[in-house]
């Protein structure tokens, strides 16, 4: 089957408490430039490599797509340490952006609030490209039909990309350079277009796939 958020529907009926409670908008990301999205993460068991190896790339690829595309370049983060959880990815976004050259105005920049998931696949679908480590991101992305350039830290994120043809898009986090970051991230600018309609053509298989994991829950749970 295929994982459970793509079973996410977006007609949302009320507020949520979280949307009630907030003081701050949902961002906007328009730009007249490209906008590119990265989802990063703070990982602990490299067989190659390292956690400053990592972040260096990913750092040097942000100020390409800056320096070279004139890219908006925005860190959006779906593991942000609320409500218990054990690590927060914006942490990780910092450090990051410490490490790049280009540091313009607002760009790049960091999403702060605190948001749901319906939310944030609505941020990754005003973005062109989304870099991400993160596996949930990149599936918040793909709902939107975004083009999507994975950093596999575990073969969960290989099995994705391949349901969606995109395994030219694919960077084993142990051999992660700015190099083949800057290659497929070039690559997949030049090709957003047909890459969405790549995507589209395969989410409604994926989704299908989705909701039969809860049909068969429910016909064992008859059986029972």
């Amino acid at each position: 089957t295929a994982d459970a958020a793509f079973s996410m529907t977006f007609d949302q009926k009320a507020d949520t408490p979280l949307q009630r409670r907030r003081i701050e908008e949902l961002p906007s990301l328009e730009s007249p430039n490209p906008v590119v999205s990265i989802s990063c993460r703070k990982w602990s068991y490299f067989q190659q490599g390292n956690q400053e190896e990592y972040e260096e790339a990913v750092a040097k690829c942000a100020d390409w797509l800056i320096g070279e595309k004139g890219a908006r370049v925005i860190f959006i983060s779906t593991c942000t340490g609320f409500d218990g959880y054990h690590t927060d990815d914006r942490v990780t976004a910092h450090s990051i952006i410490d490490r790049m050259i280009q540091n313009e105005t607002n760009n790049p920049q960091i999403v702060t609030g605190e948001y749901t998931p319906k939310e944030l696949s609505t941020l990754y679908h005003e973005v062109d490209v989304h870099l991400g480590t993160r596996m949930h991101s990149n599936i918040l992305a793909l709902l939107q039909d975004t083009p999507v350039v994975g950093i596999e830290y575990e073969f969960k994120t290989k099995e994705l990309m391949r349901q969606f043809d995109l395994e030219d898009y694919l960077v084993d986090i142990d051999q992660v350079s700015s190099h083949s970051l800057i290659a497929k991230m070039d690559q997949a600018i030049e090709r957003k277009c047909s890459l969405s309609r790549d995507i589209k053509r395969n989410l409604h298989t994926v989704q299908k796939r989705s909701l039969r994991t809860a049909e068969l829950i429910a016909e064992n749970i008859e059986i029972s």
